[in-house]
């Protein structure tokens, strides 16, 4: 039984790290290309007291 267990945590640690990583990286890659305005950069990102709200 241990093997198995063995075996099946080693698979299932590939999948997570490398497989779900992978795919985040496409993921955020293709966001940024297509939709830049949704990812935020902290660096860049004006301060709430620099926006002006216009109210109707």
């Amino acid at each position: 039984m241990v093997p198995g267990l063995m075996a099946m945590g080693t698979y299932h640690l590939i999948i997570g790290f490398i497989g779900e990583g992978l795919i985040t990286a496409v993921v955020i890659t293709a966001i940024a290309k297509s939709r830049p305005d949704l990812l935020e950069d902290s660096f860049t990102v004006k301060s709430d007291t620099s926006k002006k709200e216009v109210h109707a």
